[in-house]
């Protein structure tokens, strides 16, 4: 539609060659950071979280372990959808590994679950500027949201959204996004 209204925004090579899609194991990859998909109690929401989760070792388990007791809700116990927390990547090839917590998706909410989305790529990348990380792998951060029903296409569309309009202001501090097909 937007193509048909002529709406879009104009291609900055610049910025689109610092994004690539590709599949294989994300336990293998060598960039600075990592974002993997974990619940509202900071569990691994995908068996690719706990994989990393695993090969990054006890060190790195334990310092989420800690960073998770000071971190959740004191309310509920419980993490609120979009939080990141960042710790060292420990036995992986990345120098940190950020989780995030992803959104569910319902009809009721449907407009949450857009805010989410856009919100939880806005605060992984912030969480690896802020780690100093110039290369970030993004992995299964809409399996949780599609798995409930919300249109996979549509997800990937409005990750893309705000990578773009968090490179466009940040771009800088940034050398390379790698989306993980799953």
């Amino acid at each position: 539609d937007q193509l048909r209204q002529g709406t879009c925004r104009p291609i900055i090579l610049a910025l689109s060659n610092k994004i690539s899609i590709c599949a294989g194991d994300i336990v293998t990859m060598k960039c600075d950071g990592v974002a993997c998909p974990f619940n509202v109690r900071m569990r691994p929401a995908i068996p690719v979280s706990t994989a990393l989760l695993s090969k990054a070792g006890f060190h790195t388990q334990d310092a989420l372990r800690r960073l998770k007791s000071e971190e959740r809700c004191h309310h509920s116990g419980r993490f609120h959808t979009s939080q990141t927390l960042s710790v060292v990547g420990g036995n992986l090839p990345c120098k940190n590994l950020i989780t995030c917590v992803t959104p569910t998706y319902s009809n009721k909410y449907e407009s949450a679950a857009v805010n989410a989305l856009d919100k939880i790529i806005v605060n992984i990348l912030t969480s690896a500027v802020e780690s100093k990380c110039r290369s970030v792998a993004l992995c299964g951060l809409f399996n949780t949201i599609v798995a409930d029903g919300y249109d996979h296409s549509v997800a990937i569309h409005i990750a893309l959204k705000s990578l773009r309009k968090f490179l466009e202001k940040y771009g800088k501090k940034l050398d390379h996004i790698i989306l993980f097909a799953l």
